[in-house]
């Protein structure tokens, strides 16, 4: 089943190059958002700092736009889907 993750922080585009995500951190980040809600709130928010910096240190995200960890693997996580729907 096609999981549909559109949220207002999935909206506006990051900037950036999410052609340089490997197809195995891609994985992550969507098994991250697959399981997030049967995560406890502390599991689930470190997890997501985890896979967070794992992809924002690919892609050089300063830490000041790393705030809002799960909001940028979703963010991220979409960008990587639309790309690969339009190659």
């Amino acid at each position: 089943a096609k999981v549909d993750w559109k949220s207002d922080s999935a909206a506006a585009p990051s900037g950036y190059d999410v052609a340089r995500v490997a197809p195995e951190d891609f994985q992550l980040m969507e098994s991250f958002l697959m399981r997030r809600e049967q995560l406890s709130a502390d599991v689930r928010a470190a997890l997501a700092r985890k896979v967070a910096r794992r992809i924002a240190a690919k892609l050089n995200i300063p830490d000041e736009e790393r705030g809002r960890p799960e909001a940028l693997v979703e963010k991220l996580a979409n960008e990587y889907r639309n790309r690969a729907q339009f190659r």
